[in-house]
């Protein structure tokens, strides 16, 4: 998911980055059971994901609810992923703009003193 995210944000440097984690981390990735990332992994590799891979995963977070829990780990069940969906960016089905926000100093150290905090 963080290549897709990085896919919405236009963010050539970090697509190749994370590209470069998947690569390293598929082999540790072995599941018993089907899960539909792992089992479609090529997909994250491509310069640009196929808009049926997109759509699976859109399909998915809107079906999320009634899904068997069993049958995952999903991609919408973490942080940040259970309310950004890039893969409807990709879509265009969210007409938001997907960009970086600059915050001051100020703003950016009580966010990180929050992250590392027992609340982060």
């Amino acid at each position: 998911m963080l290549r897709l995210t990085a896919f919405a944000f236009r963010d050539t440097t970090g697509s190749e980055q994370t590209q470069e984690w998947l690569l390293e981390d598929f082999p540790n990735l072995a599941e018993l059971r089907n899960h539909y990332l792992i089992d479609q992994g090529t997909e994250l590799l491509k310069a640009s994901p196929s808009n049926d891979f997109l759509e699976e995963l859109s399909q998915t977070r809107k079906d999320y609810e009634s899904l068997d829990y069993d049958d995952g780990p999903f991609h919408c069940e973490e942080f940040p992923y259970e309310t950004v969906s890039p893969e409807d960016h990709l879509l265009g089905l969210i007409s938001e703009v997907f960009t970086s926000k600059i915050v001051d100093a100020e703003t950016e150290s009580v966010l990180v003193d929050i992250g590392v905090s027992d609340w982060g």
